[in-house]
């Protein structure tokens, strides 16, 4: 059995992952950062996450050496980072990465001075020279020669680095807010569209949500009556559900497709993925009245209920691409086996519908995904839609049962607070609109596990939980996330009290990372230990910036509860970002949807409900809101107002007050920046042109 090392005492799964490397690692903390300057020893921090495939392989071949190891012990003070408990870290010195080496990735290789100030960086390094890369050990002896004979300059050189993390080239202010910058990014997502087979450039390919949402949001702004951005947002979410990217089985979508075809994903499943695509299948739903995008998102939502949920009420963060050693191997197919597992025609059918009749695509095996079109395929066997869906649903189950039998990949168990916010969003968005309690309930338990397990003293967020242990203070993206979720809990239920913990966290959010002198958000308190540079970033990647979500949130907020300031600080925000928003608009979708909802007027739509929604008497109101929520409104606040909530509601938001069921029927107000119009009691009657 291998001696353990300090990482064996954490919590997250990555580190436990490295806890038996002979590597000496320490975990992220005062007690490495203190060796470090006693013992004048440069440090090497490798950050990570635990379903990360080539930070597996990097341990295999680097961290578990003993030759390498020994050396690492020897010249470093060895810190070992997961990216999730630390994104503050991660942010900063994957900067510093893609500043020094033109890229960034994980596994992220970084050498620190020992006050923390990086001074050469990398990613993945092969053990031994290879592949044009300098190997992980020749490196190491570079960096222990670099430290002993050249310190001052490498010091300089840290100093250096830092001052340019600070440094934002086009951050100038916007002189005015327009439309403007939306109409450009989406001119220049329409100019990398792919025309074959859908989404933006080439692979590797990533299912960018926010950047469809907003091309939806653009359609509406230019009234776009050939509707060619719509075909763009249809046709990306038909080929990524078709793809391989997609789990025909289970549901759920990987990561990312490692082709343009969407054919052969990264297999590892993301939490924040499967809370952002049911958005954007929600509103795609709402633009083209398509059923099949419900479905698509239901599916997903039921995976991350079926498989993400922890037992104290919230969500997992990732599943593994890996299992047995082998990338995908959990996933993949031979064809004997299906042929196996089904009856004759059945697996005729399976072969001809998921691609198996044609060469393998993975490693001599098959990623299942949808090779024709449903209907054609109906057509082609003449077959209805009805038996085509009951013999799909067949095949799947068996195919399914067979696959449970297989090692399953391992589960990062941790619960994040920020990425446990976009599930309770999409959870509560989607299954408002989609009328599925179960979704509801499950953001409903979500929020309440995160405000009863995940906050400090002082009643501040706190950032992961896992086996009984939350600790590490919030970011602005926990403080961000989570008040989205909670946003649209009340929209969901009409409940009061998810608009008052919105209210309090976003109070505590800008006195904690408000830029009160240029506006804007940092990722970090301003006494976040141990940081070596503040930083303001609006950029969307795999998930939105905190940024960008912390302004819409107060521009939504200050619609609800008539706080001006709100709305100047989310202007401020934007203003801040006027040169980022100009030059590349289309890096920062999240942040040009909260300035179409700027711009915008408000709307309200409000549904009084004589009793509770779930009561007999609630059928009419379900139907108003149902007709309210059926089709894409992005800049309009749907409440149900419910007898139970109407008291501290009518506290909160102001236009709420007199808008009671009229008769003791559910009424419904429609109200545009400011003007109601006569309230009504059915659907056919609601003006929501």
């Amino acid at each position: 059995m291998l001696k353990a090392n300090r990482l064996i005492h954490e919590k997250s799964p990555y580190l436990l992952q490295h806890a038996h490397n002979p590597v000496d690692w320490y975990p992220w903390g005062e007690e490495a950062f203190a060796r470090a300057r006693d013992e004048q020893k440069p440090i090497f921090l490798s950050v990570g996450y635990a379903t990360c495939h080539w930070c597996h392989v990097m341990e295999r071949e680097s961290f578990e050496d003993d030759d390498i190891a020994a050396f690492m012990n020897r010249y470093f003070v060895n810190i070992k980072v997961d990216r999730e408990e630390h994104p503050d870290v991660d942010q900063i010195y994957m900067n510093a990465v893609q500043r020094m080496a033109g890229q960034g990735g994980w596994p992220m290789s970084v050498w620190l001075t020992p006050d923390l100030k990086p001074f050469h960086a990398g990613t993945y390094f092969p053990p031994e020279d290879r592949w044009g890369r300098p190997g992980f050990f020749s490196v190491l002896k570079q960096m222990a020669a670099l430290w002993e004979r050249r310190r001052d300059d490498v010091l300089k050189q840290g100093e250096a680095v830092v001052q340019a993390l600070g440094y934002r080239p086009d951050a100038e202010p916007a002189t005015v807010l327009n439309v403007d910058p939306i109409h450009h990014a989406v001119l220049q997502l329409e100019r990398g569209y792919d025309a074959t087979w859908a989404g933006f450039g080439e692979a590797p390919k990533f299912p960018r949500s926010t950047t469809l949402m907003l091309i939806l949001r653009d359609r509406l702004l230019r009234d776009d009556k050939n509707d060619r951005r719509l075909g763009m947002v249809d046709r990306t979410l038909e080929m990524m559900w078709r793809g391989g990217l997609f789990d025909h089985l289970a549901g759920g979508f990987a990561r990312y497709s490692t082709d343009d075809m969407w054919l052969v994903p990264h297999f590892e499943k993301m939490l924040y993925d499967n809370a952002l695509l049911p958005l954007a299948y929600l509103e795609g739903w709402q633009a083209t009245g398509k059923e099949r995008w419900r479905q698509v998102g239901t599916e997903t939502l039921d995976w991350a209920l079926d498989e993400m949920r922890d037992r104290a009420g919230g969500f997992h963060s990732a599943l593994d691409a890996d299992s047995e050693g082998e990338e995908g191997r959990f996933y993949v197919w031979d064809r004997d086996e299906v042929r196996e597992v089904l009856e004759p025609w059945e697996f005729s059918f399976a072969s001809r519908l998921f691609g198996l009749d044609g060469p393998p695509n993975f490693e001599g095996k098959w990623v299942l995904h949808l090779a024709i079109p449903l209907e054609d395929l109906a057509k082609e066997l003449d077959w209805s839609e009805e038996k085509l869906a009951s013999s799909l649903r067949g095949v799947r189950a068996k195919l399914l049962a067979r696959r449970a039998e297989r090692e399953r990949p391992a589960t990062d168990d941790k619960v994040l607070t920020s990425w446990n916010g976009l599930m309770i969003a999409a959870m509560a968005r989607c299954g408002a609109a989609w009328e599925m309690k179960r979704f509801v309930a499950a953001a409903r338990e979500a929020a309440e596990f995160v405000l009863g397990t995940l906050r400090d003293a002082q009643g501040g967020l706190l950032r992961r939980y896992r086996d009984g242990d939350a600790r590490y203070a919030g970011t602005l993206e926990d403080y961000a996330f989570f008040t989205w979720g909670l946003l649209e809990l009340l929209e969901a239920t009409g409940e009061a009290r998810w608009l008052e913990w919105a209210v309090e966290l976003t109070e505590k959010a800008i006195a904690l990372f408000g830029d009160a002198d240029e506006g804007g958000f940092f990722f970090t308190a301003a006494d976040a230990p141990h940081i070596v540079q503040r930083m303001k970033d609006p950029y969307d990647g795999a998930t939105p910036s905190g940024e960008s979500v912390m302004a819409m949130n107060l521009i939504r907020l200050s619609s609800l509860v008539d706080r001006p300031e709100f709305r100047e600080l989310a202007e401020k925000t934007l203003v801040a970002h006027g040169g980022e928003l100009n030059r590349f608009p289309m890096a920062y979708p999240m942040l040009l949807m909260a300035l179409d909802r700027h711009l915008a007027a408000p709307e309200e739509i409000v549904v009084a409900v004589p009793d509770a929604l779930d009561d007999p008497g609630g059928v009419s109101a379900r139907a108003l809101l149902r007709a309210a929520r059926s089709a894409l409104r992005p800049h309009a606040t749907i409440l149900p107002l419910i007898s139970t909530e109407r008291s501290r509601l009518e506290t909160l938001i102001p236009w709420v007050e007199g808008k009671e069921p009229v008769e003791g029927r559910a009424t419904a107000w429609v109200c545009r920046d400011g003007a109601c119009r006569m309230p009504v009691h059915d659907p056919e009657s609601l003006d929501l042109a």
